[in-house]
């Protein structure tokens, strides 16, 4: 099984020129490599170039293989508006630029909200430049993760860019500590040379027990990130079945499929 956990829809057309057959690419794409699913997700309005949530319900409508994940404004959103999301389909919940620290008091009744629907949370870690407006990077530090993980110690957590080169070590070391917080590589954590992870430099081991698979890129992009994944699974040798739980099958428990 293949599934690519951390997916957005570019909806700018000078980016994505191929975004009107968004859905035919997949299915092409899908075909070469053999991909299950596609875990695409809605973001909000400061983030131009993307599409939001009712662009991502349309594509999934379009595309068997789309499994939509909303986007929670942390800052405007309300825990009502959770059961909402979840009677539109949503598989899981996304999470990026709040105003304030991802652990903020203000925010514990939308993570009470979601723990009890079961579905995982995918927060943005490290730095984050593309968002318009309000943008600061200390309140999604691997770190803020903690005090959710354990108030929701049953509430899957999944930390997207491992902190991010500027908290990668952070990152590694959060992923040791909870049972319940997961993973993925995309960004500067999948293109780092395999041998940095059993470096001095790298402080704690790569746990590849919460590993998910994921591209953060366009589906016309998606051999890069995947390669990046293949080498560093060959570096580790991983067993077939460690490999099977990273490519897919850990990320179809934790969606529930």
């Amino acid at each position: 099984m293949l599934i690519d956990a951390h997916h957005h829809l570019v909806i700018d057309k000078e980016i994505c020129p191929y975004f009107e057959q968004y859905a035919e690419k997949i299915e092409e794409i899908a075909e070469k490599y053999n991909i299950d699913y596609l875990c695409i997700m809605g973001l909000g309005n400061e983030f131009s170039h993307f599409g939001g949530n009712n662009a991502v319900l349309k594509l999934a409508d379009r595309c068997s293989k789309i499994l939509p994940i909303a986007y929670v404004n942390l800052d405007s959103d309300t825990p009502e508006q959770i059961s909402v999301f979840v009677d539109q389909g949503f598989r899981a919940f996304k999470c990026i630029n709040p105003k304030l620290p991802y652990n903020s008091d203000v925010y514990i009744p939308l993570y009470e909200a979601i723990a009890k629907t079961g579905k995982y949370i995918h927060f943005h870690t490290g730095l984050q430049g593309s968002a318009g407006g309000h943008v600061d990077s200390s309140n999604v530090r691997p770190v803020l993760l903690d005090r959710i993980c354990h108030l929701f110690p049953e509430m899957p957590v999944i930390m997207a860019h491992l902190g991010g080169m500027a908290w990668i070590n952070e990152g590694l070391a959060m992923l040791n500590y909870h049972d319940n917080l997961f993973c993925d590589l995309t960004g500067g954590p999948a293109s780092l040379d395999s041998k940095w992870y059993k470096s001095y430099a790298c402080r704690s081991e790569l746990n590849w027990d919460k590993v998910v698979f994921g591209t953060d890129s366009m589906i016309g992009d998606f051999g890069e990130p995947f390669d990046c994944y293949k080498e560093k699974i060959e570096f580790f040798n991983l067993s077939e079945t460690d490999q099977d739980q990273v490519w897919g099958m850990r990320i179809a428990k934790l969606l529930m499929l």
